[in-house]
Parts: structure tokens; sequence; C-alpha cells
């Protein structure tokens, strides 16, 4: 059965989704995506949203929007291949209002670490630096590179940070998938 609660946070997170300006292109949630994305972030309340795989912001938007006072680190790959790995940590007031994070917008820049580059050295570092820094709640979104070996990479990673009660989403697990379901 569904709760008043649920369906009333999912219907505002559906209007806040359909107010984003969706681009023609792949690669991006859907607006479903968001509009759960709010709801449980809306329920949850917690105080750090971990998001692998930026994209366009739009989930991280929605989290960010339904977390109301929560930080917001979101990790994905520099566009145009910069990829200073040593200095990872981006405020979104150094990027470019195109590509990664386009969709997170003004209001939320101090809520807001971008950490960019190679995943595969970000994240780790990251947990490193985050290890023993107190915490309430979490919500994680792995929506990077889509496969098993990825996903189980970055839940891994994290495991050792986030805190008891907090809750860790894996989006696209149909892509690559199949043989891991068996």
């Amino acid at each position: 059965r569904n709760s008043p609660a649920i369906e009333k946070h999912l219907q505002k997170g559906m209007k806040i989704a359909n107010d984003l300006p969706w681009l023609d292109r792949g690669g991006q949630a859907s607006r479903w995506d968001c509009a759960i994305i709010y709801a449980l972030a809306r329920m949850l309340r917690p105080d750090r949203i971990i998001e692998t795989g930026t994209g366009t912001g739009a989930t991280g938007y929605c989290a960010l929007r339904g977390a109301q006072g929560a930080h917001l680190y979101t990790f994905d790959r520099e566009e145009e291949g910069s990829g200073d790995d040593g200095v990872p940590y981006k405020r979104w007031s150094e990027l470019p209002r195109k590509g990664v994070g386009q969709f997170i917008g003004e209001e939320m820049e101090d809520s807001v670490f971008f950490i960019m580059g190679d995943i595969r050295q970000t994240l780790p570092r990251w947990v490193a630096s985050e290890k023993g820094k107190p915490t309430g709640l979490d919500l994680v979104i792995l929506d990077s590179a889509h496969t098993p070996e990825q996903q189980v990479f970055e839940a891994e990673a994290l495991f050792p940070l986030i805190s008891k009660g907090s809750v860790m989403l894996c989006d696209d697990t149909t892509y690559g998938w199949g043989r891991w379901s068996e």
C-alpha cells in the first residue's frame, strides 16, 4: 500500500523534475528517477548525499531539494579531459555551466562539492579524507559506469564510511548485470 506521505513526496518530486530543462540526449536520469530520489531524500533527510556519476546534475539537484540542508558530494570525470586528479575538489562556481552539474542551481552552491577525475582514484582518496568525521545518515547514489564491477568497487569503497541506517542505491543495473543475476 502507498502511504499518503510517499505519494505527496513523489508528486512534489515529479513537479520539480518536470521544471528542469531536460536535454534531448541519453545518459540522463529520467523524471521518475528524479521524483523517486526526491521522495527518498525527503523521507530519509540525510546529512550527506554521495553521488557517483554527476551527469547533468538532475539527480543531485532533486536529492538536495528533498533533503533540505544536506551536503552533496558528487563524482564525475572532467568533460574537457584536463583530468588533474591531484586536486579533485571543485566548487560549484569553478565549473562551466554547461555539461557536468549544469542543473544544480546557484542557490545550492554552498552545499555542493564536485570531485572531478577518474573515480578509481578520487573516490578512495575522498573516503580516506572523510574517515573519522562525524556524520549522520547518508544517501548514496551509485550511477557512474553502470557495470557490476564498477558498482561493486564503489560500494566497497564507501561501505566503511557510510553510517548505520543509510541508504545506497545502484542505478541502471539493467546494463551488463545479466550474468550477475544468475
